[in-house]
């Protein structure tokens, strides 16, 4: 038996030295990227980005080094192998960043930059705080050994953020924290999520989208047709040219949107100001809404040629990609006969008075306090599988105890939800049940108890649809089983997720959208910080159609174009995007109506009575 054991251990150790020997360093000197991946993850989304058409930057090489080779789906490796477009683009690497022979490997003294990757984790992971000291102590070897590196980084909490930031590390992202303002947002602001979303993930080219679009002729699909058009609109920023300098702001953002975009912020340092007033300074740098850089260009040639400018053209295009685009509601009836002592981790119910509240549920961690944090006027309930003494909710005690509740329960329970009073709330937000990254467990099966979750409360609250995190895209098409109309349900599950219902309407956060964010980071790096400015509580707003100052104005449904010019001159505001339902004369009585976002309508696009539109409001940030 000793003997077996002995020879177990030497093929094991064999073949490990093996492993390590036939790896050759890579042949590319200089212009790539290394990804490091330090724990399980599929990477093909943030891949399928960084080399999609729309980006313009295909000629960069990523190199992929992790230290587990069960780190990456042997599937995603053999199929990207496979593909003769990534296969000279895409190298996958066994190693560390804290081994020199590793580094070695991966030229990593020439290469242009080096992307932590930090996927998105359950914020009751225990995990999260270690994860991110490793990433701290990657980040810091670097910098000292390697000074020319751009290094970009994600970490899992605030305090890791805070840590490279101090450490001198300026491309940061907390995904927990990232995800939390989105859904936020997007509780503020209806449609936000998709909007958002849509720009910073690339699609389709707009021939393609076009072509997809004429598949959809039949009335009952006009939603989808109008949905597809806005998922072709991008975020660029151009230098203006001078001819424009003393322009009215106002009026030259009219003429331009004549042209098929929109200008509607302008950079000016190390400010944006969204929605400006005043005119144009030399040297100003547009915000524009497009569908691609072409159009921009053209339509700032018409617009000079028409001013009969004879300065020279000088516009350097400057693209920011699909970037992330309030009124705070009132307060509700507050907890009445409350102390501290009643806040406890048992499933009791709340008292009977509780309504117009927020039940937020899942496995929540300290995490939370970002969303709680975002909803200051509002009750909320937490609904949590963790126990209060597994979890550090001293947070609640200190400063939110008046208006947060923390209950441990089974948010897939309908007695639990009943419970947490899910029938009464105003918004219900279920976030992600742990993904433990085994290889055996599926990102889809993660999603099951979320998904469960998310039919209860839709039963429970048929007037208040749930908000919903899902780890997989695949696992959206679950929630079509909500939608009885057979064109929503047969049509759509070869789409992909930004083509369900369910993403349009902004009830679902999908997880992969956040390594759109690191793509544009990496590709280019200028655009977080516009990113995170658009994600500001104050940026984006919107208003009903049918509110009393807008129909005193129109006696009847405008176009969006009149619409237009009366928010900009009149009130201010200029408009991004309609928020709308799918017209009701094409709806059974048993259907559920389609709700979605058309970002950038055309000019002549009769708009509805039940529109609500989403607006960029005057507001300068520093970013």
């Amino acid at each position: 038996m000793t003997f077996v054991i002995f020879i177990g251990f030497i093929i094991g150790y064999a073949q490990k030295l093996f492993s390590q020997i036939k790896q050759n360093p890579i042949s590319w000197r200089g212009e790539h990227t290394v990804l490091f991946l330090p724990m399980p993850a599929d990477v093909t989304p943030f891949l399928e980005q960084v080399f999609h058409p729309d980006r313009g930057d295909s000629h960069i090489k990523i190199v992929v080094l992790t230290p587990k080779k069960e780190n990456l789906p042997k599937s995603m490796v053999r199929r990207m192998m496979n593909d003769s477009f990534y296969k000279y683009r895409v190298k996958f690497m066994y190693g560390d960043l804290f081994e020199s022979e590793d580094k070695h490997l991966v030229r990593l003294s020439t290469a242009s930059s080096v992307a932590l990757y930090a996927p998105y984790s359950s914020m009751s992971n225990p995990s999260l705080f270690s994860w991110d000291a490793a990433t701290i102590l990657r980040a810091t070897a670097l910098q000292h050994c390697y000074r020319d590196i751009q290094i970009f980084a994600q970490t899992h909490t605030r305090q890791g953020r805070e840590s490279l930031l101090f450490q001198g590390v300026t491309h940061v992202l907390d995904v927990q924290e990232v995800s939390m303002q989105l859904l936020g947002l997007e509780f503020r602001v209806k449609g936000a999520l998709p909007f958002l979303g849509n720009l910073v993930r690339s699609v389709d080219t707009p021939s393609a989208l076009e072509e997809v679009a004429n598949k959809y002729t039949l009335p009952q699909n006009q939603w989808l047709m109008e949905y597809e058009l806005g998922l072709g609109i991008e975020i660029y920023q151009v230098v203006l040219h001078p001819g424009l300098v003393g322009m009215e702001y106002k009026q030259i953002s009219q003429d331009l949107y004549d042209s098929g975009f929109l200008l509607f912020g302008l950079r000016r340092g190390a400010t944006a100001e969204f929605s400006p007033k005043g005119t144009i300074l030399h040297g100003d740098i547009g915000i524009f809404l497009a569908p691609d850089m072409k159009t921009v260009v053209e339509g700032l040639w018409k617009v000079v040629d028409s001013l009969k400018s004879d300065a020279e053209i000088r516009m350097p295009p400057l693209p920011l990609r699909r970037t992330q685009a309030s009124a705070n509601r009132k307060l509700g009836k507050s907890l009445r006969n409350r102390d501290i002592k009643n806040v406890s981790g048992s499933i009791s119910p709340p008292t009977d008075d509780v309504h117009d509240h927020v039940v937020i549920c899942g496995d929540l961690g300290p995490s939370v306090q970002y969303l709680v944090d975002l909803l200051p006027n509002e009750q909320i309930v937490l609904l949590s599988t963790i126990p209060e003494d597994k979890v550090d909710i001293s947070w609640i005690y200190e400063k939110n105890y008046l208006r947060c509740r923390y209950l441990y329960g089974d948010c897939t329970t309908r007695v639990h939800m009943k419970r947490a009073r899910v029938h009464t709330a105003k918004k219900i937000i279920i976030l992600p049940t742990d993904y433990t990254h085994e290889p055996e467990q599926t990102k889809d099966m993660n999603d099951v108890k979320a998904i469960t979750a998310f039919k209860i409360a839709n039963s429970l609250n048929t007037k208040k649809r749930a908000i919903i995190v899902l780890w997989s895209e695949n696992s959206a098409d679950a929630l079509l089983s909500e939608y009885k109309h057979p064109d929503v349900t047969a049509e759509l599950l070869d789409g992909g997720a930004l083509f369900n219902p369910c993403y349009a309407s902004g009830q679902v956060l999908l997880l992969p959208t956040l390594d759109m964010f690191l793509v544009s980071e990496i590709l280019q790096p200028e655009l977080m910080p516009l990113v995170l400015g658009m994600m500001h509580k104050s940026v984006l707003c919107t208003f009903p159609l049918n509110s009393p100052e807008i129909t005193r104005h129109f006696h009847r449904a405008p176009l969006y174009k009149d619409l237009f010019s009366y928010m900009v001159e009149v009130r201010g505001y200029y408009p991004v995007a309609l928020y709308r339902k799918q017209e009701t004369s094409y709806v059974s009585s048993e259907d559920l109506e389609v709700e979605y976002i058309f970002t950038m309508p055309p000019a002549d696009t009769q708009t509805r009575d039940s529109d609500i539109i989403l607006c960029v409001s005057p507001t300068t940030l520093t970013l």
